[in-house]
Protein backbone atom coordinates (compact mmCIF):
# COMPACT_ATOMS: atom_id res chain seq x y z
CA UNK A 1 0.00 0.00 0.00
CA UNK A 2 3.10 2.67 -0.04
CA UNK A 3 2.52 3.44 -3.77
CA UNK A 4 -1.17 3.70 -4.51
CA UNK A 5 -2.29 7.02 -5.34
CA UNK A 6 -4.47 9.47 -2.54
CA UNK A 7 -7.75 8.74 -4.50
CA UNK A 8 -7.12 5.50 -4.49
CA UNK A 9 -6.83 5.45 -0.81
CA UNK A 10 -9.82 8.12 -0.80
CA UNK A 11 -11.95 5.29 -2.03
CA UNK A 12 -10.81 2.56 0.22
CA UNK A 13 -11.34 4.74 2.70
CA UNK A 14 -15.34 4.90 1.47
CA UNK A 15 -15.25 1.63 0.70
CA UNK A 16 -14.63 0.69 4.52
CA UNK A 17 -17.07 3.69 5.54
CA UNK A 18 -19.61 1.50 3.19
CA UNK A 19 -18.54 -1.75 5.33
CA UNK A 20 -19.08 0.01 8.60
CA UNK A 21 -22.40 1.10 7.94
CA UNK A 22 -23.41 -2.29 6.58
CA UNK A 23 -21.58 -4.46 9.73
CA UNK A 24 -20.86 -2.21 12.22
CA UNK A 25 -17.73 -3.91 12.78
CA UNK A 26 -15.62 -2.35 14.89
CA UNK A 27 -12.18 -3.67 13.72
CA UNK A 28 -12.89 -1.93 10.30
CA UNK A 29 -12.54 1.94 11.54
CA UNK A 30 -9.08 0.92 12.83
CA UNK A 31 -8.08 0.07 9.45
CA UNK A 32 -9.83 3.72 8.17
CA UNK A 33 -7.38 4.92 10.73
CA UNK A 34 -4.65 3.69 9.36
CA UNK A 35 -5.44 4.44 5.62
CA UNK A 36 -6.21 8.06 7.08
CA UNK A 37 -2.35 8.29 8.94
CA UNK A 38 -0.68 6.46 6.26
CA UNK A 39 -1.83 9.47 3.71
CA UNK A 40 -1.94 12.36 5.80
CA UNK A 41 -5.88 12.51 5.78
CA UNK A 42 -8.86 13.80 8.46
CA UNK A 43 -10.65 11.14 10.18
CA UNK A 44 -14.18 11.16 8.58
CA UNK A 45 -16.76 11.60 11.12
CA UNK A 46 -17.40 8.05 11.15
CA UNK A 47 -14.18 7.28 12.49
CA UNK A 48 -14.41 10.17 15.10
CA UNK A 49 -17.85 8.83 16.20
CA UNK A 50 -16.15 5.28 16.91
CA UNK A 51 -13.48 6.63 18.30
CA UNK A 52 -15.64 9.30 20.64
CA UNK A 53 -17.74 6.42 21.54
CA UNK A 54 -14.96 4.08 22.46
CA UNK A 55 -12.76 6.39 24.79
CA UNK A 56 -16.19 7.26 26.50
CA UNK A 57 -16.32 3.25 26.77
CA UNK A 58 -13.20 2.93 28.37
CA UNK A 59 -13.20 6.28 30.54
CA UNK A 60 -16.44 4.80 32.11
CA UNK A 61 -15.29 1.08 32.71
CA UNK A 62 -15.39 0.47 36.11
CA UNK A 63 -11.74 0.05 37.71
CA UNK A 64 -11.38 -1.97 40.87
CA UNK A 65 -13.93 -4.96 39.93
CA UNK A 66 -11.19 -7.75 39.87
CA UNK A 67 -11.50 -7.83 36.27
CA UNK A 68 -8.74 -7.52 34.40
CA UNK A 69 -7.92 -4.69 32.35
CA UNK A 70 -7.13 -6.53 29.21
CA UNK A 71 -10.79 -8.81 29.34
CA UNK A 72 -12.55 -5.19 29.83
CA UNK A 73 -10.62 -3.30 26.17
CA UNK A 74 -12.34 -5.49 23.50
CA UNK A 75 -15.45 -4.81 24.55
CA UNK A 76 -15.13 -0.99 25.41
CA UNK A 77 -13.85 -1.00 21.82
CA UNK A 78 -17.23 -2.83 20.57
CA UNK A 79 -15.21 -6.01 19.40
CA UNK A 80 -16.21 -9.09 19.21
CA UNK A 81 -13.76 -12.20 18.24
CA UNK A 82 -16.31 -14.83 19.48
CA UNK A 83 -18.68 -17.05 17.53
CA UNK A 84 -18.58 -17.93 13.76
CA UNK A 85 -18.09 -15.43 10.98
CA UNK A 86 -17.56 -13.10 13.89
CA UNK A 87 -15.90 -9.26 13.34
CA UNK A 88 -12.46 -10.32 12.92
CA UNK A 89 -13.23 -12.82 10.36
CA UNK A 90 -15.35 -10.46 8.84
CA UNK A 91 -12.38 -8.05 8.85
CA UNK A 92 -9.76 -9.97 7.40
CA UNK A 93 -12.16 -10.76 4.55
CA UNK A 94 -12.86 -7.28 3.92
CA UNK A 95 -8.89 -6.50 3.85
CA UNK A 96 -8.19 -8.94 1.57
CA UNK A 97 -10.40 -6.97 -0.63
CA UNK A 98 -8.68 -3.87 -0.12
CA UNK A 99 -5.52 -5.23 -0.46
CA UNK A 100 -6.21 -6.92 -3.74
CA UNK A 101 -7.98 -3.20 -4.94
CA UNK A 102 -4.44 -1.34 -3.02
CA UNK A 103 -1.97 -4.02 -4.91
CA UNK A 104 -3.97 -3.76 -8.95
CA UNK A 105 -3.30 -0.26 -8.49
CA UNK A 106 -0.28 0.04 -6.95
CA UNK A 107 0.96 -2.67 -10.55
CA UNK A 108 -0.71 -0.02 -12.50
CA UNK A 109 0.94 2.52 -11.22
CA UNK A 110 4.31 1.22 -11.44
CA UNK A 111 4.08 -0.64 -14.73
CA UNK A 112 2.74 2.35 -17.55
CA UNK A 113 0.74 0.33 -19.67
CA UNK A 114 -0.06 -3.08 -18.21
CA UNK A 115 -2.82 -4.24 -19.63
CA UNK A 116 -5.49 -5.12 -16.53
CA UNK A 117 -6.05 -8.06 -16.96
CA UNK A 118 -2.23 -9.11 -16.82
CA UNK A 119 -2.52 -6.52 -13.63
CA UNK A 120 -4.85 -8.55 -12.14
CA UNK A 121 -2.98 -11.93 -12.60
CA UNK A 122 -0.21 -10.24 -11.21
CA UNK A 123 -2.75 -9.43 -7.72
CA UNK A 124 -4.26 -12.90 -7.96
CA UNK A 125 -0.36 -14.21 -7.71
CA UNK A 126 0.65 -12.17 -5.01
CA UNK A 127 -2.64 -12.67 -2.88
CA UNK A 128 -2.46 -16.27 -3.34
CA UNK A 129 1.07 -16.32 -1.84
CA UNK A 130 -0.19 -14.21 1.25
CA UNK A 131 -3.59 -16.14 1.49
CA UNK A 132 -3.64 -19.54 -0.30
CA UNK A 133 -4.36 -20.98 -3.50
CA UNK A 134 -8.26 -21.90 -2.18
CA UNK A 135 -9.03 -17.85 -1.14
CA UNK A 136 -8.78 -16.05 -4.21
CA UNK A 137 -9.46 -15.97 -8.02
CA UNK A 138 -9.34 -14.04 -11.14
CA UNK A 139 -12.80 -13.47 -11.17
CA UNK A 140 -12.99 -12.34 -7.50
CA UNK A 141 -10.07 -9.92 -7.46
CA UNK A 142 -11.79 -8.58 -10.86
CA UNK A 143 -15.06 -8.02 -8.68
CA UNK A 144 -13.48 -6.21 -5.65
CA UNK A 145 -11.80 -3.97 -8.08
CA UNK A 146 -14.77 -2.94 -9.99
CA UNK A 147 -16.73 -2.98 -6.67
CA UNK A 148 -14.54 -0.32 -5.12
CA UNK A 149 -13.77 1.43 -8.69
CA UNK A 150 -17.34 2.05 -9.38
CA UNK A 151 -18.14 3.58 -5.58
CA UNK A 152 -15.20 6.16 -6.87
CA UNK A 153 -16.37 6.93 -9.63
CA UNK A 154 -20.51 7.34 -7.91
CA UNK A 155 -18.35 9.73 -5.40
CA UNK A 156 -17.07 12.15 -8.02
Amino acid sequence: MNNIPKDVAEAVLQHLQDAYKLDDNSFVPWAGIYICSRFGLEYPPWIRKYLQDSSERIFKMPRDDGERLADKMMPALAMSTVGQGNELTRYYRLMKKVDAYCTFHEIMSQEKGLPRGQAIEKVVEILVEKYGEDEVSEKSVTNWINNIDSKLANSR
